[in-house]
C-alpha cells in the first residue's frame, strides 16, 4: 500500500558493491501488527468515582462486548492450534483506598487498528488508556 506506514525488522550490513548498506529484512508488520506483535496489553485506567448502577454496569459491558466483537484478534494457524493475535485488555480500577487490576481472558483480545483505538476512546472517554509495550 503506498504511503503505508511499515516496521521492518532486519540485519544492517556494509553493502561493498556500492559502498552504502544493505538492509536484510527478517520481519515486516503494518502499525496494527507491530501493536499486536510487542504490545503487552490495553491497559484502561478508570476515574476514581461513584460505582455505577447496576443498569450503567450492564450497558457498559454490553456496549464494551459489541466493540471487542467489532474488532476481534486475528487468528493464525500453528502446528499447535490456532492463536489468537491481538491485544489483552487490562482494567486498573481505582475506588479511593482499594485498587485492582483486572485483566480480561482469551475472549477479551482485539486487533490494535485505528479504528478499534478510535473506538475505546469513545467507549470510556474519561479513562486513560494506551498500549503497554514489552520491557515497560
Amino acid at each position: 500500500v503506498e504511503d503505508a506506514l511499515v516496521i521492518v525488522q532486519g540485519k544492517v550490513q556494509n553493502d561493498r558493491f556500492s559502498g552504502g548498506l544493505r538492509l536484510n529484512a527478517t520481519q515486516v508488520w503494518d502499525l496494527a501488527a507491530a501493536r499486536a506483535r510487542f504490545g503487552r496489553c490495553w491497559s484502561v485506567t478508570l476515574p476514581a468515582g461513584t460505582l455505577p448502577t447496576a443498569t450503567q454496569a450492564r450497558q457498559a459491558v454490553a456496549s464494551l462486548a459489541q466493540l471487542l466483537r467489532q474488532h476481534p484478534p486475528r487468528i493464525e494457524a500453528t502446528e499447535l492450534g490456532d492463536v489468537a493475535q491481538g491485544l489483552a485488555v487490562r482494567f486498573q480500577l481505582n475506588r479511593g483506598d482499594a485498587v485492582a487490576d483486572l485483566e480480561l481472558g482469551t475472549q477479551g483480545r482485539f486487533w490494535p487498528s485505528e479504528e478499534a483505538l478510535n473506538a475505546w476512546q469513545a467507549w470510556a472517554p474519561s479513562a486513560a488508556m494506551g498500549i503497554l509495550y514489552e520491557g515497560a
